[in-house]
């Protein structure tokens, strides 16, 4: 019982400062598995590095020089992970690194998180079976372009941030 109430406490502190954010949207998850998933960091490929630039450009041929700024959502992610043998034993750690950008209207975000992942071999290597768990850690960049056309001009909280 004092584990369920230290827990429930620990989260409502975290709580009180928890802020929503807008993920990207990825059409080629085969890609982007370490962006979803930090324990796949090191687990495929064998011992090499594997780097993967991905581009989205959604509403290709969308025409933004109807006059109020706006541009297509775009995408750029670049990912970058290994596995690293652990001295005297046959279990391994992956580490990596993934860099986004994601440009939607007038919001731009730009982030980096690095990822380690333990992965320990199950039975014998010949035999292939493994379990890992991973962890993320990063820092985010959200930035908005204060000079934009409101549609609604009588909207009061789009001209106070900049509209015209």
């Amino acid at each position: 019982m004092k584990r369920i109430l230290l827990l429930f406490i620990v989260v409502a502190l975290c709580g009180q400062r928890a802020y929503s954010q807008q993920d990207p949207k990825y059409t080629h998850y085969m890609f982007n598995q370490v962006v979803y998933n930090p324990g796949f960091i090191g687990v495929e490929n064998g011992d090499n590095i594997c780097i993967n630039l991905v581009y989205r450009n959604q509403w290709l041929g969308f025409d933004p020089s109807s006059g109020d700024g706006s541009i297509a959502p775009i995408t750029t992610t670049l990912t970058l992970h290994t596995p690293i043998k652990l001295p005297n034993t046959k279990n391994k750690l992956g580490v990596g690194l993934v860099v986004s950008s994601d440009r939607i209207g007038f919001m731009n975000d730009v982030w980096a998180h690095a990822n380690v992942n333990y992965i320990y071999q199950l039975g014998p290597k010949s035999d292939g079976r493994t379990i890992s768990g991973g962890l993320t850690m990063g820092i985010m960049q959200k930035a908005i372009t204060p000079s934009f056309e409101a549609v609604n001009g009588s909207d009061p909280i789009l001209t106070a941030i900049g509209g015209n």
